[in-house]
Formats: C-alpha cells, sequence, structure tokens
C-alpha cells in the first residue's frame, strides 16, 4: 500500500446536493473517479464500430467511406455515451452509505451499467438531475470541460432518442 506522509489514500468523499424539480434536493456523496477509470471505460464500454457506405466507384471497385450519420449507429454511440456517463456515477457513488443498488456487478460491464440505468430511471432521476450530477462528478474529479460537455451532450442525445 502506497503511503504518503503516513496517508494511505487521498481520496476525498463530497456530498452533493442535487435539485429535484420539485424543489427538494437529493444528497450523494461522491468520491472522484479513480485513476484509470477513462481506459477502463473505453474498454468495458466502447464505442460502436462506425458503419462504411459506398461513396462512388473507380478501377479498382467502390470507394468506402464512414457512415456518421447513419441512424442506428447515432442512437447506439449516443446509448453508449449515456452508459458511460451512467458509469462515471456509479463509480463515483459506489461508498455513499445511503445509495443501495439491486443491480450487483458483473463480468459484463456493459450489462451492469444498463441495469443501473435503469435503475436510475426508475428511481425517478430527471434528464438535468443526471446532468447535474454527472458534472458534479467532473468537477470533484478536476475532469475537464470537453470531457464533461461530451458526456452531457451524449446523455441528451440518447434521451431524445428513446422518446
Amino acid at each position: 500500500m502506497m503511503r504518503i506522509k503516513g496517508l494511505e489514500t487521498l481520496v476525498r468523499r463530497t456530498k452533493l446536493e442535487i435539485p429535484r424539480p420539485d424543489g427538494g434536493v437529493v444528497e450523494v456523496t461522491v468520491s472522484p473517479l479513480p485513476l484509470g477509470f477513462r481506459s477502463d471505460l473505453v474498454r468495458d464500454l466502447p464505442p460502436p464500430p462506425v458503419p462504411m457506405k459506398v461513396q462512388g466507384r473507380n478501377k479498382d471497385g467502390p470507394i468506402m467511406v464512414e457512415d456518421t450519420g447513419n441512424v442506428e449507429y447515432r442512437r447506439e454511440l449516443a446509448y453508449v455515451d449515456a452508459l458511460q456517463s451512467t458509469a462515471m456515477i456509479y463509480m463515483a457513488t459506489k461508498d455513499d452509505p445511503d445509495i443501495e443498488w439491486d443491480t450487483k456487478p458483473t463480468d459484463d460491464r456493459r450489462q451492469f451499467y444498463e441495469g443501473i440505468y435503469q435503475e436510475l430511471r426508475a428511481y425517478g432521476w430527471t434528464d438535468a438531475m443526471f446532468i447535474t450530477l454527472v458534472q458534479r462528478i467532473g468537477e470533484v474529479s478536476s475532469l475537464d470541460e470537453d470531457s464533461i460537455a461530451r458526456a452531457k451532450e451524449a446523455f441528451l442525445s440518447e434521451t431524445q432518442t428513446e422518446k
């Protein structure tokens, strides 16, 4: 175990109040995301492969290009981004003694985070509450604003494709 000046951990816990639509708040205790979280996230919840489409033909055959506008691809990309934001919430709140999850960790991380996401929805979390919590976790974890903006944009686009 690493120690610096006798301390075994630098992890600090921060109590957050997330505003609810009814004027109340949800209190959660979060810890900063651990070192390596981003690389684990990409390994556990990789983005979908970009589909290819034929742009034209030449003497060697079809000219293929990425089809980033493909509706199914964009839907899956938004869903994976929402699951990545869900993973942020889970990891940051997993040591909060007041939060209990019915979904138990499994080797299938995608299935696990899908379960957590469904629990958040069933509990009544709104888009605004979800985004606010992701932003605050980013602040506590000292994530850059671009990462936070991408997570927020991904969640918004995912929720709009569900309607």
